[in-house]
């Protein structure tokens, strides 16, 4: 049964607030702008923005990456080319200012290199997906929107 509550709830005192947990394919099938929750899968708090689930305070907890991957809101990806080239697609639907972080783990994106599929939208103003090839690599995309795509947060 779900508690409906209009107006501003205050809680005093030194306890806790205990939000719902589960796992990502436990989430809501047609969740609302503003829910938030504890995910088990990923080991972190997320909200849903009215378009996608991502994380909140810093991002998604670290996730190491050494195959393709689909990319969503607020990862931070520790990639691993040490074996193979990997590729990391972006979200298909991000939202404005929504950011992934990358960096490569093992060194070897110069032998192995990282693919950042674009999924649609622009980098760089650019309709193609961004390659790199530089060894110890550790760079964010923002998403700014239709008009200019992902652009980069920081230097290689």
């Amino acid at each position: 049964t779900a508690l409906s509550i209009s107006g501003n709830v205050t809680c005093s005192g030194t306890g806790q607030l205990k939000l719902q947990a589960g796992t990502t394919a436990q989430r809501r099938g047609s969740p609302a702008a503003g829910m938030l929750r504890f995910n088990t899968s990923l080991n972190g708090f997320e909200g849903y923005n009215g378009s996608v689930w991502g994380g909140l305070g810093g991002g998604n907890p670290w996730a190491t990456k050494t195959s393709n991957y689909t990319a969503v809101a607020g990862d931070r990806l520790f990639v691993d080319t040490g074996n193979a080239a990997v590729t990391i697609t972006l979200p298909a639907n991000p939202g404005i200012g929504d950011q992934i972080t990358f960096m490569d783990l093992a060194g070897s994106f110069d032998t192995n290199a990282l693919t950042v599929a674009r999924n649609g939208q622009d980098i760089f103003n650019v309709a193609q997906d961004l390659i790199v090839n530089t060894e110890h690599a550790a760079f964010a995309l923002v998403y700014t929107g239709a008009n200019n795509g992902w652009k980069q947060l920081n230097l290689m």
